[in-house]
């Protein structure tokens, strides 16, 4: 009993170490927004390389021989290329605003995680959403909103609010609005790493890009509408309960719908965006680190106004305890993946590539925004994470070399990030789903979502085009 004790204090030791070094990469960022001195780079290096070497024996599967396999060849370029020890620190730091922000965002998450919202929604799904198609696009949309701030808790969430609705009774079209209604959150959303990699890498503000982002989440909204159409003309059940539903909600006339509480959240949502983009605006701090301030002093102040001092406290001690260090994974991951990617910047890959681009398309831009947008979903699917290759094309390639404005890039990249998210059976959010939903993963993100995924690709592209043509972007 004493041993099991002591090991289990163990474990519990090992995991707040684990915490604390995850932690400290925040810190450590938020020091260097206001601390301007040319010793922090060296610092910050030196500080995620010890973390990205000590979580590396710990994590398993294919991203640790992933990351391995980035860092001994990155390394070998920098010893080829002779490069200095500022260039090798500035590497290992490249992704260092992914991982703080990746981090903090969770905390903001308390803010909405109420059970009076919650009852709300559930009210309102069952007074009003009767009708499967009216049931997907409002799952979709709700998903979608949330996952802004409580990222995969959302669909987790919104899993367990509409699963047992007997309006719909089939798994694919449940798992895919799931799915979908997240994965395009990380097209345009500000609380998200891929927005924070593709917008601080090209050098362009947030509100600029925002506009064209919108329109990729409006072009994917409608196209999983109508492969939802398709796929519920194949499975009839789908709509089996729903007269029965509908006739035993009217004789039901207790059910009331909060409508100030749903209201309240989703003022909530727009209220937090807006305070990121007022704080981007009024203030010289970048828009990921008036994201990360936010998530720290927002919840605290949100929950004391309520009074919900209790669920703070509880929440907070889950996510120290629990939530952080299963972030070690993405971590090593996006620490790796930056300093390959630091790496091949040294050499001349993005030049090369680009030449070879244009020597197969010319000067045809839609070829190229298939390769590159296809290579990431591709790559997606047989395991790598999008920010590997998104990385990659970030740091290398300079989007004039290849007849693209810097917004044109930007939207090519997010959407394909969005994409490949849906089709991947590598995400975390793919691998949760599958675990709650107990189907097999490459079901439900591959064989679900490649038709979805495939359309939805025509349509950014067409979309794009159509923005250069009339000079818009």
């Amino acid at each position: 009993m004493d041993r099991a004790h002591r090991k289990m204090k163990k474990n519990e030791k090992l995991l707040m170490i684990q915490s604390g070094l995850v932690l400290g990469i925040t810190f450590i960022y938020l020091l260097g927004q206001f601390i301007h001195l040319p010793q922090m780079q060296y610092i910050t290096g030196a500080y995620l390389m010890f973390v990205m070497l000590f979580f590396l024996p710990i994590i398993d599967g294919l991203i640790k021989y992933m990351s391995i396999g980035m860092l001994a060849i990155g390394s070998v370029i920098f010893i080829m290329k002779g490069s200095s020890i500022d260039v090798w620190m500035g590497s290992a730091s490249l992704n260092h605003t992914l991982i703080s922000l990746f981090v903090s965002v969770p905390l903001l998450g308390l803010t909405v995680k109420s059970e009076e919202y919650l009852l709300a929604l559930k009210g309102l799904y069952m007074k009003y959403l009767h009708s499967p198609s009216l049931f997907l696009a409002s799952t979709q949309l709700f998903t979608h909103a949330m996952s802004v701030v409580l990222n995969m808790g959302a669909v987790s969430i919104f899993y367990y609010l509409t699963s047992k609705n007997p309006v719909l009774n089939s798994p694919r079209l449940l798992s895919t609005t799931l799915l979908r209604g997240y994965a395009s959150t990380i097209t345009w959303s500000p609380f998200f790493a891929a927005m924070a990699l593709v917008i601080g890498q090209l050098h362009i503000e947030w509100a600029a890009a925002l506009p064209y982002l919108l329109g990729c989440v409006l072009i994917s909204f409608a196209v999983s509408i109508l492969t939802d159409m398709i796929v519920m003309k194949r499975e009839a059940a789908v709509t089996g309960a729903v007269q029965e539903h509908a006739a035993t909600v009217e004789e039901d006339g207790a059910i009331v719908v909060n409508w100030k509480k749903i209201i309240e959240l989703f003022l909530l949502l727009a209220g937090m965006i807006g305070l990121v983009f007022l704080i981007d605006w009024l203030t010289p701090l970048t828009m990921p680190t008036a994201v990360i301030i936010l998530a720290f002093l927002l919840p605290p102040i949100w929950l004391a106004i309520k009074g919900q001092i209790l669920l703070l406290l509880a929440e907070s001690k889950h996510y120290v305890t629990t939530t952080v260090p299963l972030f070690k994974k993405e971590t090593v991951l996006f620490l790796a993946t930056g300093f390959f990617s630091g790496a091949v910047s040294q050499t001349n890959f993005g030049t090369w590539l680009a030449k070879v681009l244009l020597t197969v398309f010319k000067d045809f831009t839609i070829g190229i925004s298939f390769f590159i947008a296809v290579t990431v979903i591709a790559f997606s699917i047989i395991g790598f994470h999008p920010i590997m290759l998104i990385s990659l094309y970030i740091t290398s390639i300079d989007p004039a070399l290849l007849g693209m404005s810097k917004l044109y890039y930007a939207v090519l990249l997010l959407g394909a990030w969005g994409l490949a998210t849906t089709v991947s059976p590598m995400t975390a959010v793919s691998h949760m789903l599958g675990n709650l939903m107990k189907q097999r993963v490459f079901e439900l993100s591959f064989n679900w979502n490649i038709f979805y995924c495939l359309i939805s690709l025509c349509f950014l592209i067409l979309y794009l085009t159509i923005l250069t043509v009339f000079h818009i972007i």
